[in-house]
Formats: structure tokens, C-alpha cells, sequence
């Protein structure tokens, strides 16, 4: 039985999108992005930008920051994943956005589960009030079942 929070389907206290790209350049990191930074401002809440990539992805480039911590560091210990974890992979973009974002110096694969995918959302879900997922372009049945989860909807890019 996982121990991370069982929040993630609770609409009451936060929600989760999950922005999807039709194809690789579509601009969904940017929707994402640009979705998460007006959330968090107009809300006045907290709010997570993630990204599904784990291997390679483009936010800390995009955002021009250097995280310590990766998505790719949190899944790839899953038994180590807790808030404070959590918490220290986040980097901070202003008063109400934080960024969790893949691996971003070099291409390194891994395989996660629907339990490690979940779990990582769960604790995210956890320490914000919203939640925005860039999704891969290369979306999967896998990929479908995380964006099936998303609450309240799902943007196409």
C-alpha cells in the first residue's frame, strides 16, 4: 500500500490539468507554462508546473533555471518519495509558482508505473492548490490513463 496522500481526486481542494500536444512542437509546453503562471497569479494560490517527460524535458530550459532535483531523481527512488522531497525537486518561480520539471542536462530513460505516476501527482496535489501538467507529445495508453485523472479538464494543444 503507497503512503503518499490520497488527495488527488478531491476537486474541493485542488485540481489537476494535464495539457496535451497533438505533436511535438504544438506549443503545449507553452500553454502549460503560460496556464500555470496566470493560475497561480489570478488565483492568488499556489500552484505546481510539471512536466511528464521524465527522460528529457524542456521546462528548465525554457525557464532558464537549474534544478538540483529532478522528476527523473524522484521516480527513479519511488520508496524515498515523501512531501519533503517533494518539496526540495520543486523550484520556486515566484510568490505562487513552483516548477517541477524532467531531466534536462541529458536523455536518461526510465520506466514509471501507473503507481509511481500517481504518487508523484498525489504529492503534488498535496503541496498546491492546482496542478498543470505539460504532457508528452508521444502520448501513449499510458499517458491516457494519467490525463484520464485530471481534474477538471483536459486542453488539447
Amino acid at each position: 500500500m503507497s503512503n503518499a496522500p490520497q488527495t488527488a481526486n478531491s476537486p474541493a481542494r485542488c485540481r489537476s490539468v494535464v495539457v496535451l500536444g497533438a505533436t511535438e512542437g504544438s506549443g503545449c509546453t507553452t500553454l502549460a507554462v503560460n496556464l500555470a503562471a496566470e493560475l497561480s497569479r489570478l488565483q492568488n494560490r499556489h500552484c505546481i508546473l510539471g512536466e511528464q517527460s521524465v527522460a528529457f524535458g524542456r521546462l528548465a530550459n525554457l525557464l532558464r533555471i537549474s534544478p538540483h532535483l529532478t522528476l527523473y531523481d524522484l521516480v527513479s527512488e519511488p520508496d524515498l518519495l515523501d512531501a519533503e522531497l517533494m518539496r526540495t525537486a520543486l523550484t520556486k518561480i515566484d510568490e505562487n509558482l513552483s516548477v517541477l520539471v524532467g531531466s534536462y542536462l541529458a536523455v536518461r530513460p526510465v520506466t514509471i508505473t501507473h503507481e509511481i505516476a500517481f504518487k508523484v501527482l498525489a504529492w503534488t496535489l498535496e503541496l498546491a492548490e492546482t496542478v498543470i501538467v505539460a504532457a508528452r507529445h508521444n502520448f501513449d495508453e499510458d499517458d491516457s490513463e494519467f490525463a484520464s485523472h485530471a481534474q477538471p479538464f483536459v486542453l488539447g494543444a
